[in-house]
């Protein structure tokens, strides 16, 4: 069911935090799918200034409250999480710092119930992974993560010495709720002053419990690079990401706009205000194509290439030559297959050939 341009604007000044139907008939049913599928519900649901009554458009504004509150209840699911592993590290001697999703949710509980969120993404610094990984298994925390890494080596020790902005383990929480742990945050510009993340890092509370969360500042930064250099600008993404853009910029965050991805990501805001800074041209806005469900199929899938590609790119960027001849550990781990088995090199050529392309064309995210 495609947009239209009252509801595109009416979902654009929701994002960007000025609430407000434009007026008019809007059309719930085109809304309330917009909004489940990119996973804004609660940030649309809550923005609308009324329902309506009874008409075709009960229905889908019904749905679109059951989709918010659920989220609701997958973020307070994901911040008690949160909690109770700030809490097993902390008395393990390990600090953590949330980034992304679950930072900006620490921070503002009031943005906290609209903001979805799938998982939760926590740095510690790298002395402490091998204490990190311990102590979360003891709690009943249980790793997911299955290979080694694409040099071969095994572990947290091992992926953590890379230096990666990927995950070095994923957990699984009890209650279900996914939990990355990492060793520098997914942007450069903040993994180059580690020292001055954790400095200006702020305490919040979650559950009762003292957690800590990067600055605004650095929030922004974070925000903006992971989605842009990390994953393309996956149209997506770019939804949520202007929410969240505009939150913490009324939190305060000051805006470093010689950071490509930052000063990007402003633009979109301002697009979304109104401002019409990406109208030169006479082209629509990044932002507003991304709202367009009823784009064609050639144009999702080279959005998914281009997706694919800037995955590829980081992967080769931090890992090198091993990126197109991974170690016989990983092949043999990555395809299940014996590792003394004569001919796992062969998979080199599998890998480089037919999964590699395939990960392309789909936007994987996986090595």
């Amino acid at each position: 069911m495609p947009l239209g341009r009252d509801e595109r604007a009416a979902i654009q000044r929701w994002l960007a935090g000025d609430a407000g139907a434009p007026p008019g008939p809007v059309d719930w049913g085109a809304i309330a799918d917009f909004a489940v599928r990119q996973a804004i519900a609660g940030l649309v649901w809550s923005a609308a200034p009324e329902g309506p009554g009874a008409g075709a458009g009960a229905e889908a504004w019904a749905a679109l409250r059951r989709a918010a509150l659920q989220s609701a209840a997958r973020t307070t699911l994901a911040l008690h999480a949160f909690a109770r592993v700030t809490r097993t590290l902390e008395a393990a001697g390990v600090p953590c710092l949330a980034m992304k999703g679950v930072a900006i949710a620490a921070l503002d509980p009031g943005y906290a119930v609209r903001r979805h969120l799938s998982d939760l993404d926590l740095l510690v610094r790298p002395e402490h992974v091998v204490q990190a990984d311990a102590a979360l298994r003891a709690a009943g925390v249980a790793p997911a993560l299955d290979r080694p890494t694409l040099d071969g080596r095994e572990g947290v020790e091992g992926r953590a010495s890379l230096g990666s902005a990927v995950a070095v383990e994923v957990y699984r929480d009890p209650a279900g709720v996914p939990i990355d742990l990492h060793v520098r945050p997914p942007a450069a510009t903040a993994a180059r002053d580690l020292e001055g993340l954790w400095a200006r890092a702020r305490i919040a509370d979650v559950a009762g419990t003292p957690v800590r969360v990067p600055s605004p500042d650095d929030q922004l930064l974070i925000a903006c690079e992971h989605v842009f250099d990390r994953h393309g600008a996956t149209p997506g993404l770019l939804p949520r990401h202007v929410a969240d853009v505009a939150r913490l910029v009324a939190l305060g965050a000051r805006a470093d706009r010689t950071v490509p991805s930052v000063d990007e990501s402003l633009r979109m805001l301002a697009e979304a205000r109104g401002g019409g800074e990406g109208r030169r041209w006479g082209l629509p806005s990044r932002l507003e194509r991304a709202m367009r469900p009823d784009l064609g199929r050639r144009e999702a899938s080279l959005r998914r290439f281009l997706k694919g590609v800037a995955v590829r790119a980081a992967i080769v960027r931090e890992s090198g030559w091993r990126a197109v001849f991974p170690s016989r550990a990983y092949l043999a781990a990555a395809y299940k297959v014996p590792h003394d088995a004569w001919w796992v090199p062969a998979l080199h050529l599998r890998r480089l050939l037919w999964d590699q392309p395939l990960r392309i064309l789909r936007g994987s995210g996986k090595h």
